[in-house]
């Protein structure tokens, strides 16, 4: 191929059009070398966009959220933080979950689970906002009574953190208090409740024995049931058995003290009650709430009430309308209200209750409980017959007898009585009154009540405050310790004379029946809630018109028990007080 050479022209033609091009190429270099610059700078910067932050940092972020409203709003920022938090098994959900509830620690749980639960449990939180639970029937209603008795039962599981004041708290309790605010559960209501309800609304009596909470209602109801007799108002709904705890009842005598504690006109203990210092007043549980036995604390402030003219007074208040007949066997305290809604039963008769406030400073009674000395003096069978607070006999191990005649072995099971530090707690006690009096009694565990609530014990005691003979040597009669001085010096503050009572143990076990005692003495059953920090019951006088079937019999014939449920005067008593006790 025969190629011509360029003419001179063409030559100058490329040589411009190389020099053009060149130039252009430099200029596209330089363009796209200034767009490269500023990736390079921002390789060189760190990373501040949340879709390049690792999980364990949007997970930390996510902690500082104060609702689950923020934290809603944070999962929406970007991606990134939507997959992270969107991942049940991402730590944040225990995180959460532990800031507000109590973990509990019998159980192992993922973090799957505790996401799902959390979110359940704080659903039904806002949700309690819109109901306001009245008897427990309604299906909302018993979402959020099954939550707070898992609240309940699962409180200080965890390590007790420790709160403004040093003292232990639960994150489980503050969720409570907040669902009953938002539910008014804690408005006494008393008409006819699922037992789950009442047993909540009762362990919660710390919660209203404040100053600060609403005046309640229903207070006529409550008074009757205090004043009433033990056959229309028992402590247990099973007879003598007494394991079953009648938590109507128990509500009533909170829901009468209650009225005295907020409504100032009664001017009873409005004003007392105001002056105790916040760690004087009913305190909430301080540790996990168990089955079982366990000792109580020491020093103790408590209240009764009285009515004057008790003879005449009460037997108006205990009285039915003309014609009206309870069912027997079947105690309950709603029946017994239906002859209040007569306008007519009460007329304009008001009856003005007594706390006896003035014989102390304070206007409260003070007691102090003795666990630590074992009681040397038996119980006496006359105490027991009147208060029957010991628990039942247990059985034995079967043990087999080798009969003489030849024929079979056979096994025969025997019981055996309690055992004092395992099956209930003696204790001694004394305490400042209308005058200073020592006490003496039993306290036995009771099993769950409610349908699943534990922590219940049983608590009897005699109190008494004269000076009875005693028997001595040569049947000549020996003065017992005077009880104008019934305290020792201890340690631990003023303590029981053992003297006292230890002769005084002694001479009911001397006697017959307890009406033969030279001595005023009261007698008392009553429940401790859960936790061990209220105490509620009723005081009587067992030397007022014995009945017929405590007579004591001689020998070792015993009294014939009643059967489960039967409605028994076992008492004796004409005058009925109801109780509060807490401890300080």
């Amino acid at each position: 191929m025969l190629i011509a050479p360029f003419s001179k022209k063409k030559r100058r033609l490329l040589h411009r059009s190389n020099q053009k091009s060149s130039a252009a190429g430099g200029a596209g270099e330089a363009s796209r070398d200034q767009e490269q610059k500023p990736y390079a700078e921002e390789e060189n910067r760190p990373v501040t966009t949340l879709n390049h932050l690792s999980p364990e940092i949007v997970v930390r972020i996510a902690v500082f959220t104060a609702t689950d409203r923020e934290l809603c709003n944070f999962q929406t920022i970007c991606p990134r933080t939507y997959a992270v938090i969107a991942e049940p098994r991402a730590s944040i959900w225990r995180t959460k979950y532990i800031q507000t509830y109590d973990l509990c620690r019998q159980v192992v749980i993922t973090n799957a689970e505790l996401k799902k639960e959390y979110q359940t449990r704080q659903r039904v939180v806002a949700g309690s906002r819109h109901v306001r639970i009245r008897d427990g029937y309604m299906p909302k209603e018993q979402i959020i009574v099954e939550l707070l008795k898992i609240l309940i039962t699962e409180s200080f599981s965890l390590i007790p953190r420790q709160n403004a004041e040093g003292v232990a708290a639960s994150k489980n309790l503050l969720v409570v208090a907040k669902i009953c605010g938002n539910s008014h559960l804690l408005e006494h209501n008393l008409e006819v409740a699922i037992p789950k309800l009442v047993a909540i609304r009762l362990v919660l009596t710390h919660l209203v024995l404040d100053t600060n909470s609403i005046v309640p209602s229903g207070f006529e109801y409550s008074q009757q049931a205090v004043y009433g007799h033990p056959n229309d108002f028992p402590l247990f709904t099973d007879g003598l058995l007494k394991q079953e705890i009648n938590m109507e009842y128990l509500l009533h005598i909170a829901n009468f003290f209650q009225y005295h504690i907020t409504e100032p006109d009664e001017q009873s203990l409005y004003s007392y009650f105001a002056a105790l210092a916040n760690d004087e007043k009913p305190q909430a549980w301080t540790a996990p709430v168990q089955a079982g036995l366990s000792k109580l604390g020491t020093h103790w402030k408590g209240s009764y009430a009285y009515l004057h003219n008790a003879e005449t007074v009460v037997e108006h208040l205990r009285s039915h309308l003309p014609g009206y007949a309870p069912p027997p066997a079947t105690p309950c305290c709603s029946r017994h209200f239906a002859r209040l809604n007569d306008p007519g039963y009460r007329g304009n008769r008001i009856y003005m209750d007594d706390l006896d406030t003035e014989t102390s400073p304070d206007g409260f009674v003070s007691l102090h409980l003795d666990f630590s000395r074992p009681r040397t003096t038996p119980w006496p069978e006359v105490f027991e017959l009147h208060l029957r607070g010991l628990p039942p006999r247990r059985p034995a191990p079967a043990i087999a007898s080798q009969p003489t005649d030849g024929s079979s072995s056979s096994s025969s099971q025997i019981s055996v009585p309690p055992t004092p530090g395992v099956d209930y707690h003696p204790f001694h006690g004394s305490g400042h009154d209308t005058a200073p009096y020592a006490c003496a009694g039993n306290l036995a565990p009771l099993p769950d009540q409610a349908g699943g609530f534990p922590g219940f014990q049983y608590v009897t005691m005699i109190k008494w405050f004269a000076n009875p003979l005693v028997g001595g040597a040569n049947n000549v009669a020996a003065p017992w310790p005077s009880l104008v001085s019934p305290f020792v010096a201890a340690p631990s503050g003023m303590q029981p004379h053992p003297l006292v009572v230890e002769a005084m143990l002694g001479a009911a076990r001397r006697v017959a029946d307890i009406a033969e005692l030279d001595v005023e003495i009261w007698a008392y059953e009553g429940v401790v809630l859960p936790g061990g920090k209220i105490m509620l019951g009723r005081w009587w006088s067992p030397r007022e018109t014995p009945d017929e079937d405590l007579v004591a019999h001689d020998g070792d014939e015993d009294v014939e028990p009643a059967m489960p449920g039967e409605a028994r005067d076992y008492h004796g008593e004409r005058t009925c007080t109801g109780t509060l006790g807490f401890p300080f």
